[in-house]
């Protein structure tokens, strides 16, 4: 065990963001920067799932990101980007928007951070699966117990199951929830190649997927997102990645000979945000690996299983969220008090789309800002073909050190919903104050509306019922907040005065 901590120690020290002049190398996992400068604009955008109009869209919102003639960008010297995962999937963009990300990792390694997200590490599983001689061979979908079996969805679809391509779509359809996204990929081929769409085959959508996680391909770009990838990021007092935090997870790191099921959940005071997060990049890091080793082999299992429901037993920080039945939630107890012990005053996520703008659950240690729109219109789109969730929604999250700054327009395209969240809570006024407060009918305030008011919504499933109040009729429907107070700091200092008093 010691040697487990020690390694997550080693591997912190490699991770902090260096303070040498060398050209830093993007392959160089960044962990943890000590704090936020305060000169710095950080902007978060997250879950564009191959949206390459929404992404177009988010991105000519930022105040950090120049469009260049090229039809890259150009950031900011005292910019930051941040990508929270699920660049792929549900558009017709995935390689172009994965490319750009990566163009402007590489370019600004230490500035530029890609959160990785379950449909980025899902790709990994194309080798091993897609592997013709195992073609027929049942594929262990232990994660959804509801799932279509491979040879009932082809006698369905009329697909042959001794061909690749099948095998494909039945992978995209019935266990990466995205079944649009072979057709999706056929239009993008003929689009990067400038021809007509029937004009591609299912070979070259079958092509372009296993090539883009081929190690030894000429540009496996997807493979090159989940190495420059991070699963975790603190900076500052701000934590990103692509779920959430529970109790369960906390400190939890996986590796060939740790049992997820077996492994107790570490206490809170004891768990260090940033050897952590070293961890859990280290370890992705070594998955990744093994995988450009050997992609059929099982050595990056961990990695894959990390990235689905119910896997690693739950003790993760890419399948989960900090929503209850569709509604947000205050997160567990044991996650407010390790952000308390840790310094960690927001959390910044996607995962779980939740309406047209983000959610947010404000609790006295911690505010937590999940921000995947990606189901801002479930009515929306054509009567056929792939149907676009997002309408015309589209917002910037942009942290500062001592504020959060939320701004964009709603799903209809004219009203706009515009706040600033300060991280010490006596700074923020009304009615900016208000967002992420929890009203006695277990709603929360969503944001602010200009005409018409404090948002107010409750979700149900992806259902979100909003509604417009004004500021006293909120102040007189707040749930009061529980806090933790400082028995976990106590705790902690007890356990440091026995240890002190042990080596005496």
């Amino acid at each position: 065990e010691k040697g487990v901590i020690q390694g997550h120690k080693d591997a912190l020290a490699r991770q902090r963001l260096p303070a040498a002049a060398a050209a830093p190398d993007p392959y160089d996992t960044i962990s943890v920067i000590p704090e936020i400068p305060r000169s710095a604009t950080v902007e978060f955008i997250t879950d564009v799932e191959g949206n390459y109009e929404y992404f177009r869209s988010v991105l000519s919102r930022s105040r950090v990101l120049t469009p260049t003639p090229s039809g890259s960008f150009d950031l900011s010297p005292n910019g930051y980007l941040i990508h929270g995962g699920d660049a792929v999937d549900k558009g017709p963009g995935d390689i172009r928007v994965v490319k750009a990300l990566i163009s402007l990792k590489k370019r600004y390694p230490e500035r530029v951070f890609l959160i990785l997200g379950n449909r980025d590490f899902n790709k990994l599983r194309f080798p091993a699966e897609l592997e013709p001689s195992t073609l027929q061979t049942s594929t262990d979908v232990y994660w959804d117990d509801k799932h279509k079996p491979y040879t009932t969805w082809c006698e369905e679809n009329l697909r042959q199951p001794s061909l690749v391509p099948s095998k494909l779509r039945w992978m995209l359809e019935c266990t990466m929830g995205c079944p649009d996204t072979f057709e999706l990929r056929r239009s993008e081929v003929a689009h990067t190649r400038l021809v007509d769409s029937a004009l591609i085959t299912d070979d070259d959508v079958l092509k372009s997927f296993a090539d883009s996680v081929d190690p030894q391909g000429s540009d496996p770009w997807m493979l090159e997102y989940v190495r420059l990838g991070n699963v975790m990021l603190v900076f500052g007092d701000a934590i990103f990645c692509h779920g959430g935090l529970s109790a369960q997870a906390l400190g939890y790191v996986p590796g060939p000979s740790s049992s997820a099921a077996g492994a107790p959940p570490a206490p809170p005071e004891e768990v260090d945000a940033g050897e952590w997060c070293a961890g859990l990049n280290a370890w992705k890091d070594a998955c990744v690996r093994g995988y450009c080793e050997d992609p059929k082999s099982s050595s990056h299992h961990s990695l894959l299983d990390y990235g689905v429901p119910n896997g690693s037993a739950g003790k993760t920080v890419v399948y989960t969220n900090h929503l209850k039945g569709g509604n947000c939630a205050a997160p567990d107890v044991e996650v407010e008090e390790f952000c308390e012990v840790n310094g960690v005053r927001r959390l910044f996520v996607g995962h779980a789309p939740h309406g047209e703008c983000p959610s947010v659950i404000k609790r006295p240690s911690v505010t937590i800002f999940s921000c995947d729109t990606s189901r801002s219109d479930p009515e929306g789109g054509g009567a056929t073909g792939p149907k676009d969730f997002r309408g015309k929604a589209v917002t910037m999250v942009t942290v500062k050190r001592d504020v959060t700054r939320v701004e964009g327009v709603l799903k209809d395209g004219s009203e706009v919903n515009k706040y600033v969240v300060a991280v010490d809570d006596s700074r923020n006024n009304l009615p900016d104050s208000l967002v992420g407060r929890q009203l006695v009918d277990d709603s929360w305030v969503k944001g602010v509306v200009e005409g018409k008011g404090v948002m107010v919504a409750k979700g149900e499933g992806y259902k979100i019922a909003v509604e417009y109040k004004d500021v006293k009729d909120v102040l007189e429907k707040l749930k009061p907040m529980r806090g933790v107070g400082g028995s976990v700091l106590a705790r902690r200092d007890q356990k440091e005065a026995e240890k002190r008093e042990r080596e005496r």
